[in-house]
């Protein structure tokens, strides 16, 4: 009897253990994170009250063999596991609280180092420290997240060494960064092209001695490339030649800028084909001695007659005058020109304007002229222009850079803006509409840290108020291969076991450990209806039990009752 009684009480004291479980899921039915536990029975050793017997053979017949004959001793807990199955999602609109969807496990680390594992993600940043730093932390116990950290020196996240995760001074605000490169995209129409019309204007001129004179044709021609200029100076009469080539026809190329004027020293000569220092000599007669002195390049006007050097006049021929193009210009429709305009930046983050002239080119089949200016008076575009050819099927062939964008800055005393290569490799020529923009650029003005998204990686990104994005930080999980060998800390923290393994410490979307969604927290796991059913099975258990005991004790009373 005292058996039977014994083995109730054991029935008695461990379903009492499994309703401790229930009423514990039960209680944190609500708890942010929480992995619901459930309560596994096994029986203890029983009592061998006869072993069993073999099958035998014998002069009589085959005798069969026994069982044993065995009595329980009651049961125990086998085991009180925690299940981490995956709770649902509530949304709650704070950036900050992160849920986990997959196996993963936010890192956290106390005041002294120690590391705590959870699935609830309600988190926090602190306010600045001495150093101004702000961490993400716990809202319930302060612990700091753990994860990687942008790193100056390596002008990104540092995703080799892992931490508190914090947003330093440094990364408050975007100092401003200066325009160095531009990008192009969409079309230049290949059906509409430009025409020239070629300046042709005479000069006579006399000799020192006055002997002979002649006629100077000098024809102003564009060349392929923007704002270059081809002259070609031909002599009348038999013996009128030019010193430098003793021909009649001397031929070199000049440049001029934006506004028409020469771009370099006057008398610079932009051809091998004319002497250096832009001086050459016309032979009228033969006579040597007289003959006419003829500055090539000259931006003083059409002609200047210089004075009197020694017994011989010079005469110096200016050939160009104060504003080539309202002299010289093509002619180009308005279809066979195209403007892109787009905002750059200054050294300091002042917005400027810059413009690109785009000119389809008669002299080149499938090709374009640019040039960089501005109607900003903030600016001054001092150099900047290149050619671009296609190929015949719309397609860039090259793009040739005859001088880098360079810009002078006038208020404030900003650095010059430097553009060396802007990138045209995603512009076409096709039979359709200028739509060629300017895409892009890199430089930006100064902003300051005012918002940040968390991703599904764990990566958090700073939102600027200049509309730049940066990223500051990452969150890591950590995935054990048992986590239910994890060891309950309360607060929604678990800490490692000697049963857990050692955590897996990675980046979400990767190895098995989930992803995460900001602006949600994960539910609880326990299930209430599950739980009611474990509730009553465990009341009956306890029930049974102790209806055995008084069984027991009313069969032990009788027994008592005999000797009467």
């Amino acid at each position: 009897m005292l058996r039977s009684m014994f083995t109730g009480i054991s029935g008695l004291r461990n379903h009492q253990v499994r309703l401790d479980v229930v009423a514990n899921n039960i209680a944190n039915i609500n708890t942010v994170g929480f992995k619901r536990s459930r309560a596994q029975f096994s029986d203890i050793l029983s009592q061998l009250l006869q072993g069993a017997s073999a099958p035998t053979t014998g002069p009589g017949g085959d005798i069969g063999g026994t069982n044993p004959k065995q009595v329980g001793l009651g049961m125990t807990i086998a085991s009180i596991d925690t299940l981490f199955t995956q709770g649902n999602l509530q949304l709650t609109g704070v950036n900050t609280d992160i849920a986990i969807q997959g196996d993963g496990m936010f890192n956290l680390r106390d005041a002294d180092g120690v590391d705590f594992y959870t699935r609830a993600g309600q988190f926090t940043f602190s306010p600045r420290d001495a150093a101004g730093n702000i961490y993400l932390q716990n809202v319930s116990n302060g612990y700091r997240v753990q994860g990687y950290v942008y790193d100056a020196t390596l002008g990104a996240i540092d995703n080799t060494t892992i931490t508190d995760i914090l947003i330093p001074p440094t990364l408050y605000s975007l100092a401003p960064q200066a325009t160095s490169q531009t990008v192009f995209n969409n079309n230049l129409n290949a059906e509409t092209i430009g025409s020239f019309t070629s300046n042709v204007t005479s000069q006579t001129i006399t000799d020192g001695d006055g002997a002979g004179s002649t006629t100077i044709t000098w024809t102003f021609t564009p060349t392929s490339n923007f704002n270059e200029w081809q002259v070609t100076g031909t002599l009348s009469g038999a013996t009128a030649t030019w010193g430098s080539s003793g021909t009649n026809t001397l031929t070199y190329t000049f440049r001029v800028d934006d506004t028409g004027a020469i771009t370099g020293t006057a008398g610079e000569v932009w051809a091998d084909t004319a002497p250096v220092g832009g001086i050459d000599t016309i032979d009228i007669d033969g006579v040597a001695g007289a003959d006419v002195q003829v500055n090539l390049i000259s931006s003083v006007g059409p002609t200047v007659l210089d004075g009197t050097i020694d017994d011989i006049t010079i005469t110096t021929i200016g050939i160009l005058p104060d504003t080539v193009d309202a002299n010289y210009a093509g002619t180009w429709t308005a279809s066979s020109t195209h403007t892109a305009s787009i905002n750059i930046y200054d050294s300091m983050g002042a917005t400027h304007t810059l413009q690109l002239l785009f000119r389809h080119d008669p002299q080149v089949a499938n090709q374009w002229s640019w040039t960089a200016q501005t109607s900003d008076t903030s600016i001054t575009v001092n150099t900047g222009d290149g050619v671009l050819a296609f190929n015949n099927d719309g397609s860039l062939s090259s793009s040739v850079i005859n001088n880098p964008i360079n810009i002078s800055v006038n208020v404030p005393a900003a650095a010059p803006i430097n553009i060396t290569t802007p990138d045209f490799s995603a512009v076409t020529q096709y039979a359709a509409n200028n739509t060629l923009v300017a895409f892009s650029q890199n430089g930006y003005e100064a902003g300051e840290l005012n918002a940040f998204t968390i991703g599904s990686s764990g990566v958090i990104t700073g939102i600027y108020t200049n509309g730049l994005n940066g990223e500051l930080a990452q969150v890591v999980l950590a995935r054990f291969d048992n986590p239910g060998g994890l060891v309950k800390e309360g607060d929604n923290l678990f800490s490692q076991s000697a049963n857990s393994g050692m955590p897996d410490i990675g980046v979400a979307e990767t190895g098995g450990r989930g992803s995460l969604s900001a602006g949600f927290l994960e539910m609880s796991n326990v299930d209430l209806a599950q739980e009611f059913v474990d509730m009553i099975t465990a009341q009956r258990g306890f029930q049974v039990n102790s209806r055995s005991i008084t069984v027991s004790d009313e069969i032990l009373q009788e027994l008592l009752t005999l000797k009467r």
